[in-house]
């Protein structure tokens, strides 16, 4: 695999230096600005170049399960981005050069160093020409195919609609989008960290040919993620006029429109979450990915439509998000989930989205009260808000939401790490 690997990555590094290169000609960059551009552009092309190329060498973390390592090498890495971008911030001169650098350099080091303690676990991770079999590859490279397009639809998703607006509406809508979607952003990619180690254990199920297990684990996953994914998107849709003018001022108060646009669909999102974790498992990525690419075209499409042929900016931007990202799970993503594990609607009702809405709305009805009355002006006063609804969300929960087991194993849960805390 690898050389098939390292040429598909000298290809599309190639094919992204030659943007970088001629970068002002697909974008609107200011006048003086074009140099640094393109070299923000190269340094995040030979990042996610080198990434990509040396990923087989280390898929030791996943054969072993080390998955805590892992994420403490990562954490490690954006300590060192953080460390890096303050020396250069403080020492040098304050450019946006400086965050594309500091995260090349975090990365490019990550990688190596995932690298070198893969292959300590795995030494088997090592390249040999002689022990190249054509045969072999066909099948993995069928589901790796699958699997790049995939992520390509994901990095269509996160950056298409900074482009487009780019392209076709002013940079304070740009700023407006970028603004608003940093919270999903970030609740997207905590989903996926969170949702990675539960790989082994669906292939195993599936393996096993238990697929009771893996719907238990569909139900009892999604609804945890909701609960989870409620309690802080919730309060921030409500507060959302607060937080944008609190955060970078009332001149971009477009921006709390888009976060509330693109928080919303994440509700239905995460109440089928595991189906992205589930489909590599039972070989599925194809069915998936499939629809993942024509939700993102669909999204695309929209946007284009929105923000250049009806000039609606960043708020029309979003609402093409909103609207398909909806409509996308109603008729492509839940229906797929049914078929494949074999239940049906009403389950998918009753055991996941009716009990992981329920706090939420309960607790809605608290910070919209606060938010109506007494309209916090201060980050402190916002919080003393926020915590309101929460401490509502988490006795909802714990009375109402959890089931009898299910509060049983939360209670031991507490009392284990009690128990380790004072030992």
């Amino acid at each position: 695999m690898f050389p098939i690997i390292l040429g598909v990555g000298l290809f599309m590094m190639l094919l992204g230096i030659g943007f970088s290169w001629n970068v002002e000609q697909f974008l609107n960059i200011p006048d003086g600005r074009a140099d640094e551009a393109t070299l923000m552009m190269l340094l995040l092309v030979v990042t996610l170049g080198v990434d990509f190329i040396l990923f087989p060498f280390r898929i030791g973390f996943n054969l072993k399960q080390r998955f805590v390592i892992l994420n403490i090498m990562r954490l490690g890495r954006e300590l060192l981005r953080m460390l890096i971008l303050l020396i250069l911030l403080l020492c040098v001169s304050t450019s946006v050069v400086w965050v594309v650098l500091a995260t090349a350099i975090s990365t490019i080091l990550s990688v190596l160093v995932e690298v070198w303690f893969s292959r300590r676990i795995v030494p088997a991770l090592t390249f040999r020409l002689s022990m190249m079999q054509l045969r072999e590859v066909v099948e993995p490279l069928t589901f790796g195919w699958w699997s790049f397009i995939s992520q390509a639809a994901q990095q269509i998703k996160r950056s298409s609609d900074p482009i487009i607006l780019n392209l076709f509406s002013t940079p304070l809508e740009v700023t407006c989008f970028f603004v608003g979607s940093l919270v999903g952003n970030n609740i997207f990619s905590m989903i996926h960290l969170f949702l990675i180690p539960l790989q082994p254990q669906l292939i195993a199920m599936y393996v096993s040919g238990n697929k009771q297990k893996i719907r238990n684990a569909y139900y009892r996953i999604n609804k945890y993620m909701m609960w989870a994914t409620l309690i802080a998107i919730a309060p921030l849709i409500i507060f959302r006029n607060e937080v944008v003018v609190l955060y970078i001022g009332a001149e971009y108060i477009k921006a709390a429109t888009v976060l509330m646009l693109l928080l919303l669909p994440l509700p239905l999102y995460v109440s089928n979450v595991m189906l992205m974790r589930i489909a590599p498992a039972i070989n599925q990525v194809r069915t998936t990915t499939s629809r993942e690419l024509l939700s993102e075209c669909m999204n695309m499409g929209l946007t284009i439509y929105l923000v250049a042929a009806l000039q609606m900016g960043a708020f029309g931007s979003a609402l093409a998000t909103c609207l398909v990202g909806i409509i996308s799970q109603l008729v492509l993503f839940i229906p797929l989930s049914v078929r494949l594990l074999d239940i049906d609607v009403k389950q998918w009702l009753t055991q996941i989205l009716l009990p992981g809405l329920m706090p939420g709305l309960v607790a809605s009805v608290v910070w919209v009260v606060l938010e109506r009355y007494y309209s916090p002006q201060t980050w402190m006063s916002l919080a003393v808000c926020a915590l309101g609804g929460i401490v509502v969300y988490c006795v909802f929960l714990f009375f109402f939401g959890l089931k009898a087991f299910e509060r049983l194993e939360l209670i031991k849960g507490c009392q284990m790490l009690l128990a380790r805390f004072r030992s």
